[in-house]
């Protein structure tokens, strides 16, 4: 099998393929348009924050609020909100101020890049390339002014096993995560192998939802509501004394009868 097919095919399934199916069966219900508009907006707010930074001369400019306008594109309309300078010298590059239709092409590429896994420097080459518009790694990366990443990756995959997750896990240190400190999974067998064996110092505990959810498949259905409420006490306690008084109780008035869910 040539080097080319390879990279095309693993275990199999056509992910070239997969990736153009996906896309062009969830546009025709404009299910791809709130994520065209968190990326363009996003893009937007690092925009903004590139033309600040390189503009110090500019001391009295700062942020002064949102324009918002329809923008159309092969999935939708919607909403766009474009941050705006009190100088009114920003020039958004992404969306320009009379732009009132995205070109298809953009928008494929938008989304082609997170799902076909290219990294924040590859889309940078990948833009300029093809639109002739320069645009920093902050830029496409940039979710919010704390420079905090809602998204750290968008992978396709067959199943979701720990292989799968070895890779991500393995993927994420290669592009610079250094360690995790708490990772909450769910039951996944070998999860937390896989984690420990990337991060080794890593903390792995379920999630506290998938948690309740295994609880509640011992508790018969007339008592879930009543020991769900009690069981929320624990999680949702604001410190650590708490929590243990909260669970005290949840033992006694529920240990004899379900002493299994308690021993969990």
């Amino acid at each position: 099998m040539s080097e080319k097919i390879a990279n095309n095919y693993v275990g199999l399934v056509n992910y070239q393929e997969l990736e153009s199916n996906i896309l062009s069966s969830i546009r025709e219900d404009g299910a791809l348009t709130p994520l065209i508009k968190k990326l363009l907006e996003a893009s937007l707010e690092g925009e903004m924050e590139s033309h600040l930074s390189n503009n110090r001369n500019e001391e009295n400019n700062r942020r002064n609020g949102k324009n918002s306008k329809t923008l159309r594109t092969s999935s939708g309309s919607f909403e766009l909100l474009t941050p705006r300078d009190r100088e009114g010298s920003f020039e958004p590059q992404i969306v320009k101020k009379r732009q009132t239709n995205l070109h298809p092409e953009l928008e494929t590429k938008i989304l082609s890049t997170f799902a076909s896994g290219m990294g924040y420097r590859d889309i940078v080459s990948h833009v300029e390339e093809i639109y002739d518009h320069k645009i920093s790694a902050a830029e496409i990366s940039s979710i919010d002014q704390n420079g905090k990443k809602e998204v750290l990756g968008f992978y396709l995959a067959e199943s979701e096993g720990a292989n799968f997750w070895l890779g991500v896990l393995n993927d994420l240190k290669e592009r610079g995560v250094e360690d995790i400190l708490i990772a909450c999974v769910d039951g996944l067998e070998s999860f937390p192998a896989a984690i420990n064996s990337v991060f080794p110092n890593a903390e792995v505990q379920m999630c506290i939802v998938h948690q309740i959810r295994n609880s509640l498949k011992y508790v018969a259905s007339k008592d879930a509501k009543s020991f769900l409420s009690d069981l929320k006490k624990v999680y949702q306690a604001s410190s650590k004394k708490i929590a243990e008084n909260y669970l005290l109780e949840l033992d006694e008035k529920w240990g004899t009868k379900y002493p299994m869910v308690l021993a969990e």
